[in-house]
């Protein structure tokens, strides 16, 4: 997160961005604060969608190898 905070912060202008905050301090605390968050709920849904992916992949292999030992098995049987 601290390279994506990174590159948000070099990228990105925050300070166009109003909070509407009486003190310039609490607006800048306020808008960090969302951008933290949101990084945090992307890479979050990101790992989230990637081991998604990788289940069930594993999952086909798992089948994939079942059904070719049971070939395999059934050849050296005949």
């Amino acid at each position: 997160m601290k390279y994506l905070w990174e590159c948000i912060v070099q990228g990105v202008d925050l300070c166009t961005y109003d909070v509407d905050y009486a003190c310039t301090n609490h607006a800048a605390f306020v808008r960090n604060q969302i951008v933290r968050l949101y990084l945090r709920i992307r890479i979050h849904h990101f790992v989230r969608i990637r081991n998604r992916e990788l289940k069930e992949y594993g999952q086909y292999r798992a089948v994939k190898a079942t059904k070719q030992n049971r070939k395999a098995k059934k050849i050296m049987h005949e």
